[in-house]
């Protein structure tokens, strides 16, 4: 299945300690409980359930307000399957879903399942594999969200991993969708976003700044999108992102990172909270734990949310540890946020064409217009395109000319009014295109019509013969460049002009000059067509095409798409 890269770069150095959404961090707990895989969910009156392992056993707790534990109210597996890695998840129907790994002939080479309702009384059970050393079993992605009730373990086989229901059963054939084992799965977090049906998997490269996240389209066979968000500056490692919660319209993920250069153990490091919004852009990043290599640092840290609370539970020293984290729900619905600053454009093109470098993938999280504003911010030595000299574009859209051979960078400025961020994009400037590399072959505009047509009546245009050479999908939009005097036609007024057919009525009699720019993404063509048009019916004339120059872009991204004959 192919894999389709996506960049954001956030550029945030260090963790923050307050911001718009966490609002207030508490110091460390130890819960004191002893064991490790800790678990915790919402109970009543801002309680919570915490679960940590024993010998072969899950046992289940009460957290009061204070995070004070009880003793064990009861264990859960130990009668039934020896389970000894562990990983649950609250289902959206008020049960839980609890997956496990045990050893039987060797270690690691079991998996089994338990489905609990609101009391922790088992509902349903059963074994996944036994036996099997093709997976690997322990901190396994758990998911329970709708019609997606099951687990993902890391294979040692060649192959993506499929996602295993758990409903009444184990299910193994046609299965929802599968996971890239790359990066690896264990120590992963799933979770559904109700609003497109899509899973989010969240995991981590290991020794690298960045998490990663893998989108999938249950049941339709589609490319994986795949994010990757900069998370903290470069010398940090980022792991164990192994919970994720839902809080409104942000994401909250838990994950373990510590600089490259510390002695931790290995899996070890401290906590630390992502804010994603639902694009996935970071909005906030916080540290929750300070450890140094000798307090033996933490991992496997899981989130859950009550009301204003997240509490994260994390094992560290053979011992659940907890820290709550105070959220500000006011500002996740109503806080102005900044807007997120995105460039691009072709890698390469060639000197003296025509480039569009597009800022339209910008987007503001409070969903308030924007301004944008460009600057070319180094030119090769000879352009005279730098600074000042930036051709002037207030749109999401500039449209560069470069002048010399070399490497231009250029920066994109996007305001809501209140606050700003900033985007650089490069592009490299060749003398000649070189065959065979996509992106360089500009789409072709090939504009048709009648040379002659009668007022008030429709005039077909057509551009449906248009291509691009590197076989990209390509956009069309029609423009009026010149109609005759006393005519009111404009540009608005053509019928589907962001089609490769429209029509127009003329309204006076004379020469109306219509543009077809086609759009590939990259790089534009332009055709141009003229239509005569009489006050009376003379007969059939036949099509016309005439090519126009590229410059003739220039008007329409100007807005200079109509206007009269002298």
């Amino acid at each position: 299945m192919p894999t389709a890269l996506l960049l954001l770069g956030v550029g945030l150095a260090l963790a923050q300690q307050s911001g718009e959404i966490v609002s207030d961090i508490s110091d460390t707990k130890n819960l004191g409980v002893g064991g490790g895989w800790g678990k915790a969910f919402p109970a009543d009156g801002g309680s919570w359930w915490l679960l940590a392992s024993g010998e072969h056993e899950y046992r289940l707790f009460e957290l009061d307000e204070d995070l004070v534990a009880s003793p064990a109210i009861k264990g859960l597996t130990g009668e039934i399957h020896p389970c000894v890695d562990h990983a649950m998840s609250a289902c959206d129907d008020g049960t839980y879903l609890h997956v496990c790994s045990g050893n039987v002939e060797s270690y690691d080479d079991s998996a089994y399942y338990f489905v609990y309702d609101s009391d922790f009384e088992v509902l349903e059970s059963g074994v996944i594999t036994e036996r099997d050393t093709d997976f690997r079993y322990n901190d396994a992605p758990v998911l329970c969200a709708g019609d997606l009730r099951g687990t993902v373990f890391h294979p040692y086989v060649e192959g993506w991993s499929p996602f295993v229901t758990l409903d009444g059963g184990v299910v193994l054939d046609d299965p929802p969708f599968e996971v890239n084992p790359v990066p690896p799965i264990a120590g992963n977090a799933l979770i559904l976003e109700p609003e497109t049906g899509t899973v989010l998997r969240f995991a981590s490269a290991w020794e690298e700044n960045t998490l990663i996240v893998d989108r999938l389209e249950p049941w339709v066979d589609q490319p994986l999108e795949r994010v990757e968000v900069e998370v903290l500056s470069p010398g940090y490692e980022v792991y164990w992102p192994q919970s994720v919660a839902r809080v409104e319209d942000v994401y909250l993920v838990v994950h373990v990172a510590r600089e490259a250069a510390a002695e931790f153990d290995v899996d070890f490091g401290n906590m630390y909270l992502a804010v994603l919004d639902l694009q996935l852009n970071l909005l906030e990043h916080h540290q929750l734990t300070f450890d140094e290599p000798e307090d033996g640092g933490g991992m496997r840290p899981f989130v859950a949310v009550q009301d204003d609370i997240a509490l994260v539970v994390y094992e560290s020293n053979a011992n659940p540890h907890a820290v709550s984290v105070t959220l500000d729900i006011e500002a996740i619905l109503t806080g102005n946020r900044a807007p997120i600053a995105v460039a691009s454009g072709p890698p390469k093109a060639v000197v003296t064409e025509y480039v569009l470098l597009y800022g339209r993938d910008s987007w503001d999280p409070n969903d308030d217009p924007l301004t944008f504003s460009w600057e070319v911010l180094a030119a090769p030595e000879g352009s005279e395109l730098a600074g000042e000299n930036t051709p002037d574009s207030d749109s999401d859209v500039l449209l560069l000319r470069p002048d010399v051979v070399g490497t231009y960078t250029l920066a994109l400025e996007v305001s809501d009014g209140v606050e700003v961020d900033v985007a650089e994009a490069s592009i490299e400037i060749l003398e000649e295109a070189v065959t065979g590399l996509s992106g360089f072959g500009a789409p072709v505009a090939m504009a048709e019509s009648v040379q002659r047509a009668v007022v008030n009546q429709d005039v077909r245009l057509d551009g449906s013969l248009s291509w691009d050479p590197d076989g990209d999908e390509i956009t069309a939009a029609w423009a009026v460049l010149v109609a005759p005097e006393g005519s009111r036609l404009r540009t608005d007024d053509l019928v589907g002009a962001d089609r490769f057919v429209a029509t127009f009525q003329p309204d006076v009699p004379g020469d109306y000059e219509l543009l077809l720019v086609v759009d590939d993404g990259w790089l534009l063509g332009a055709d141009s067509i003229v239509v005569s048009v009489l006050g009376e019916y003379l007969g059939c004339a036949s099509s016309r095409r005439s090519h126009g120059s590229s410059v003739l872009v220039v008007l329409v991204l100007a807005g200079l798409v109509s206007r009269r004959r002298p």
